[in-house]
């Protein structure tokens, strides 16, 4: 194979093509398969631990969560198993695939909800966007359920140029790369791979559930005090894997042909068009949101199904769960229609006029977390015949909870 690429390098030309396309064949492969994630089976350690603590004595992986707030958030375990430090109940439920060490994550909480645990790690170089790029991870649910009972869908990895933060344990808005779709339960080292091409200079791996507790599927595994679900993760590797052709790279160093010269003609010059003024941008219902939200994203939580005819809705929204403080605004069409209110157990009462060729959404924008974040609002729905629904609303930081009216 490298005999035939050398033929076609000299009938190419030059000395400098032959150089270039040893260097592709040389050294492309093995830049190729760097693995880009330091630290990747979470063998580097600056302290023993007794078989179960926080990312901070791993070296180049952390909490996604720096703030550390007070109250509950969310805390990332690094599984360490030692024979000099042992703990009977991490040893039995968890080998790593390699070494000593694995990665904990809380993936749901049945008694917290949207509770969720982050890792992240900066990797070595920042991806090229355009680029083809292998991500590969090996993962377990333990060899019992000492630290889980639960199964669920949603474990994912997302790619981000800047660093992503958690401010209590709350869901994160990142748009994963890659998720598994399928009730995952495994007591087994499971190899998880997926491939992707870089939509930007990527700088940061982090990895956890991104879905909302609505959007989670899931499956008990068995009776629990306190149920949740837990994986280990192991062995992590992000490797380039662009081919890039030798062909394209002996094809731009053909000799180029000279330029065809032609000689100038007088020619008569024509008269300047006269200006013409351009028409003002339309800036659509999905621009102008997106600048009220301050680029939040919106995610439709639920569907109401009107009658035929309807030309209105009654909403009522209260706080959910415990009063502490939750803000909130509500957008409607475009339009704010009530800002900076705070969630209270008393219902909020709004009618809303039903608009043909709108879209017919309640968003809900949390301008304050409260003390128990995420901002979780009761919602009840009626329309005009009393066809009533109610719904669970969660906003944060980074997203907004909607409910979109359709008739």
């Amino acid at each position: 194979m490298i005999y035939s690429y050398l033929d076609k390098a000299f009938r190419v030309s030059s000395y400098t093509s032959l150089f270039l396309l040893l260097q592709i064949l040389i050294f492309q492969p093995l830049q190729a398969q760097e693995n880009l994630i330091p630290n990747a089976s979470f063998e580097e350690i600056t302290t023993q631990s007794r078989g179960h603590s926080f990312l901070s004595n791993v070296a180049n992986w952390y909490n996604a969560n720096q703030r550390k707030p007070q109250g509950l958030y969310g805390t990332p375990d690094h599984m360490y198993i030692n024979t000099a430090q042992p703990l009977k109940g991490v040893q039995a439920n968890i080998h790593p695939r390699t070494g000593s060490s694995a990665l904990g994550l809380i993936t749901y909480m049945q008694r917290v909800g949207n509770y969720r645990e982050y890792a992240s790690v900066m990797l070595k170089r920042s991806l090229e966007k355009g680029h083809k790029y292998q991500v590969t991870m090996y993962v377990s649910n333990g060899h019992h359920t000492a630290y889980g009972s639960i199964a669920t869908n949603g474990l994912g990895v997302a790619l981000s140029k800047v660093n992503p933060q958690q401010y209590y344990y709350e869901p994160l808005t990142l748009e994963p790369q890659f998720y598994i779709k399928d009730i995952l339960y495994t007591t087994e080292w499971n190899k998880v791979t997926f491939e992707f091409v870089a939509e930007d200079s990527y700088m940061y791996l982090t990895v956890g559930n991104f879905f909302t507790d609505d959007q989670i599927e899931k499956r008990h595994i068995n009776f629990d005090i306190d149920p949740q679900a837990y994986v280990y993760l192991d062995d992590f590797s992000l490797i380039d894997i662009t081919e890039t052709p030798v062909e394209e790279v002996i094809e731009k160093e053909k000799e180029v042909a000279p330029p065809v010269v032609v000689k100038e003609q007088a020619v008569s010059k024509p008269k300047p068009p006269k200006p013409v003024k351009e028409p003002k941008a339309v800036v659509t219902m999905e621009e102008k949101t997106k600048k009220m939200l301050k680029d939040r994203s919106v995610q439709v939580q639920h569907n109401f199904k009107l009658s035929e005819g309807e030309t209105s809705v009654t909403v009522f929204i209260w706080d959910l769960h415990e009063v502490d403080g939750d803000q909130i605004s509500i957008l409607y069409n475009g339009k704010w229609i009530k800002k900076r209110h705070k969630l209270k157990r008393k219902k909020l009462k709004l009618e809303l006029p039903v608009e043909k060729g709108k879209p017919n959404r309640l968003i809900m924008f949390a301008d304050d977390l409260g003390t128990i974040p995420p901002n979780t609002a009761a919602v009840i729905v009626r329309d005009q015949r009393s066809n009533t629904k109610t719904y669970k609303l969660i906003s944060d930081l980074g997203r907004c909870g909607a409910i979109q009216f359709q008739q």
